[in-house]
């Protein structure tokens, strides 16, 4: 009976529905227990090869019934009502949803793209339209005009990199005709990345909008990926705007830097003393792996062009500054399985998991037939404008006092336009920077993701039969758990009369054997122990204190521990030291026992006598707690009504 309690939180996966066309197995209270839901914890808890024996099913089905008695009886008292119940359970199952909630296909399609895509490298450039990421309808025309302009151009046949140098607003590659060189998947925002990845080399992309602005992207090339290089650099820095002189000076310090790498001196301490990297300086140089797309491009090409651990590249200059760079090491893109954690991490970090829950919530509202009604937002754009984003006293309900259109449904539950207005209320103050438009617009997307993701949690145990037999399982658990800690277990550690009563009327059962009178000195050599056995008689005979010994023995340890003494009263096979000393009376040897020396001073033989009820306390609690169990199911078997259908329990298999 204690064994079944133990287990029942991974035994009892209790079904909330009933299917029609299952077989009732019995009643309880008049509420239906089905063939289906038995057999199915049954054979989770019995997977031996004679779990079909009639005898062994019933006896489960004894114990079955107690745990439902219980468990209606909890539920009778009203535990399921309480608010500590209520918040517990819903705490088991916020942790619990989090694994069903996340979506672990998308994940790892995408996950699997991008390793795909890190097979190839690919060169491109691009012209570059910058505008805000909350840029008003009107701005992000001006924009459009721009890249319309730049595409024009194109069209007409002028050189790409021509169009890039004169319009592009991207200052890094503008001079260079709009160049990013090579780069491979994660390297850029996630849209720019897709499209490089879409075009065939000679191939102009159609205008692409990022959290950046607009691009046009045309790719160069694309060849299998060089994998990735570890290398140490030295850095002579030029600040940002400098002029010809900056990189003069520069260019001089580098070089006898390298002067100085030829004659000998070691890249590591050159680094630590000179490189204008301080980080990097402190590492001797040493820099992270890094694949195409993660450096500048003159220092990618570089890295990539040596060939040999150790090998020196010549200075290069890049828009920093000037550069001498070590290769350290190479490696190629290693397996799928081996790199899966840490790009599923990188992925995370980038901020690419946007992708994922883009791709989730297409899903789900796929899935929930999401339909939306696009006027009730409109309405939103209209009331809120820049006043309202700045003016903290109208942050309140009553600003969308009269909005009640539906503004979308998922499956049969409506939101509606107060519904937005108080995710707005909840969530808008992090984002009153942003103008009204963009406002509006991201805290709808966040509030369609938001709703979709809880109406999925809401509605998992009808989606996942195993997340409803777990928070079943949960449910009945911590019922049973709070009754039978009040009723059972309780109860038997506090009721000392009761306690008492039992004790007396059971007082047979609780009866010590033979026992040995003994002590056991522990020390912390074998020179301390020669020296206690000596006196140990003596302090036997006199009753002397363990301290007295350790002075004796060392009276150097002003803390006496050199010799730690245990009395006790042992039955025989209780205590491994004592087996060890034998059972004659005297003293034993000495005895190795875990880096130290003990012996045993064994005093006599006690022969069998009655245990006290504190001596007993432990064993009288565990078998009142049975007697009181079984006294409650007693009680409950009178109190509510079981039926068993005897010939659907002969179905059981």
């Amino acid at each position: 009976m204690v064994k079944f309690y133990q287990c029942v939180l991974a035994f009892f996966l209790l079904p909330c529905a009933i299917q029609a066309q299952d077989e009732i197995l019995m009643r309880i209270h008049g509420k239906p227990v089905t063939k289906s839901e038995f057999e199915r914890i049954y054979h989770k808890n019995n997977a031996q090869e004679n779990a079909s024996d009639p005898a062994q099913i019933r006896d489960y089905l004894t114990l079955f019934v107690n745990f439902k008695l219980k468990v209606t009886e909890a539920e009778q008292l009203g535990l399921d009502t309480l608010a500590s119940f209520r918040q517990e359970l819903q705490g088991y199952r916020d942790q619990l949803a989090r694994s069903y909630l996340k979506d672990t296909i998308a994940e790892e399609e995408f996950a699997r793209q991008e390793y795909e895509r890190m097979k190839w490298e690919v060169k491109a450039a691009h012209i570059f339209v910058r505008f805000p990421i909350d840029a008003a309808p009107e701005d992000t025309l001006k924009a459009w005009n721009k890249l319309a302009e730049a595409s024009r151009r194109l069209k007409k046949g002028e050189p790409f990199e021509k169009v890039a140098r004169e319009l592009s607003e991207d200052p890094s590659t503008a001079p260079n005709g709009g160049s990013l060189g090579y780069f491979t998947a994660l390297s850029m925002i996630y849209p720019f990345e897709n499209a490089a990845y879409s075009l065939q080399p000679g191939q102009i992309s159609a205008p692409l909008r990022s959290s950046a602005g607009y691009h046009l992207i045309k790719l160069y090339e694309r060849r299998p990926s060089r994998g990735e290089v570890r290398v140490a650099h030295i850095m002579k820095a030029v600040p940002r705007g400098s002029g010809d002189s900056a990189f003069v000076k520069a260019e001089k310090e580098i070089a006898a830097i390298y002067d100085s790498l030829l004659a000998g001196k070691d890249f590591s301490e050159m680094a630590s003393r000179y490189s204008d990297d301080k980080y990097s300086g402190m590492q001797g140089g040493a820099l992270p792996w890094f694949a195409a797309g993660r450096m500048v491009p003159e220092f990618q090409e570089a890295a990539f062009a040596l060939q040999n651990p150790g090998e020196i590249s010549k200075p290069i200059r890049t828009p920093y500054g000037y550069h001498i760079i070590k290769l350290l090491e190479k490696r190629t893109l290693a397996p799928y399985e081996e790199l899966r954690s840490a790009l599923k991490n990188q992925i995370s970090q980038m901020g690419f998991s946007s992708v994922v829950q883009e791709a989730t919530s297409r899903k789900l509202k796929a899935e929930y037939g999401f339909t939306e009604y696009p006027e009730a937002l409109k309405a939103f754009y209209q009331v809120i404008d820049s006043s309202f984003l700045k003016n903290k006293e109208k942050w309140g309900i009553d600003h969308f006092k009269g909005m009640n259109s539906i503004m979308f449904t998922i499956a049969d539950e409506r939101y509606t336009q107060q519904d937005f207005a108080r995710f707005i209320l909840d969530r808008g103050q992090t984002r009153k920077r942003y103008n009204p438009y963009y406002f509006v617009t991201s805290l709808y997307k966040d509030f369609t993701e938001n709703m979709l993701q809880q109406y999925q949690k809401n509605h998992l145990e009808e989606k996942y039969p195993e997340f409803r037999y777990l928070m079943q399982e949960y449910h009945d658990g911590i019922l049973l758990f709070d009754l039978t800690d009040k009723v059972v277990w309780s109860k038997a550690a506090t009721d000392t009369a009761g306690l008492e009563a039992f004790y007396k009327k059971n007082m047979k059962k609780y009866q010590w054997g033979e026992r040995l009178d003994a002590a056991i000195y522990t020390c912390k050599d074998s020179t301390t122990a020669l020296k206690a056995i000596k006196l140990a008689p003596q302090r036997e005979k006199k009753r002397l204190s363990a301290e007295w010994l350790a002075a004796k023995v060392c009276p150097e340890d002003t803390a006496r521990s050199c010799v730690k003494i245990e009395e006790l009263k042992v039955e025989k096979g209780d205590n491994p030291v004592v087996e060890k000393a034998g059972w004659s009376t005297g003293i034993s040897g000495l005895i190795p026992d875990n880096g130290k020396v003990v012996f045993v001073v064994k005093r006599k033989m006690i022969p069998p006598s009655q245990k006290t009820l504190q001596e007993a306390r432990g064993l009288v609690i565990a078998d009142y707690q049975d007697e009181l169990e079984k006294r409650w199911v007693e009680e409950l078997r009178a109190k509510y009504k079981v039926e068993i259908n005897e010939e659907v329990l002969g179905k059981v298999k």
